[in-house]
């Protein structure tokens, strides 16, 4: 049985341990749904922090959802950028 709403919490008490990973992972149960109710605009939040950070999995889906207008405002240049 997966406890994905657990690893949300378990994610959000490691307080300073914000890394690239834990970013990323939460973007995802976000995007997808997986645990969670689906939220582009919060999945986008946590891509973002991620994408900031340096992760290359999350400058790809940020480049995909100010492409395609998910969770945040459309922005093609910007999403130029990040793909």
């Amino acid at each position: 049985m997966r406890t994905l709403p657990l690893a949300l919490v378990m994610f959000s008490l490691c307080g300073a341990a914000h890394t690239q990973e834990v970013e990323y992972t939460q973007g995802l149960q976000y995007h997808s749904g997986d645990g969670v109710v689906q939220n582009y605009a919060t999945a986008a939040k946590f891509f973002a922090e991620a994408a900031e950070l340096g992760y290359a999995p999350a400058q790809n889906f940020m480049g995909r959802y100010l492409f395609e207008g998910l969770g945040v405002a459309q922005d093609i240049p910007a999403a130029i950028g990040f793909l």
